[in-house]
């Protein structure tokens, strides 16, 4: 569960095994120590254009959780758009960008690269996902 890799190679001695958990756990702790870190100079950026701005309204936790939740959404739409012109040039195979869109959430929630991808949700029910997803988000402020 540590998305070490996708299962095609992986150790069969028992040593080899306990190697890949123990580096696996390590690699994840190691991770989350960079992301609170990084997240901590993030927030006090935030907060010093905030108080330098005197935008206080910007400062509840649910207009953050808006915020931060618009900025994942734009980024995967430039995901999208640099994904679709990538098949367009590259493999002459032009595709949507709602299909470059399901190819940006996938590899943006950490399901795959794409490639292959569950099929239980069509393309055309993406908004309908995306709401529900940032509604639940929404939910944890």
């Amino acid at each position: 569960m540590s998305t070490v890799g996708y299962g095609n190679v992986s150790p069969v001695t028992p040593a080899g095994r306990a190697l890949t958990c123990v580096m696996g756990f390590v690699s994840i702790l190691v991770f989350l120590a960079l992301l609170a870190l990084a997240g901590s100079v993030v927030r006090t950026i935030y907060d010093d254009f905030v108080r330098r701005t005197k935008l206080y309204q910007l400062r509840p936790t649910w207009v953050n959780a808006v915020i931060w939740c618009c900025l994942a959404y734009l980024w995967m739409l430039v995901m999208a758009w640099q994904y679709q012109g990538f098949r367009s040039r590259r493999l002459q195979e032009p595709i949507s960008l709602a299909e470059g869109y399901w190819f940006a959430w996938i590899s943006s929630t950490t399901v795959g690269l794409g490639g292959t991808t569950c099929c239980l949700l069509e393309v055309d029910s993406m908004l309908s996902f995306s709401l529900l997803t940032v509604s639940n988000f929404l939910c944890c402020f």
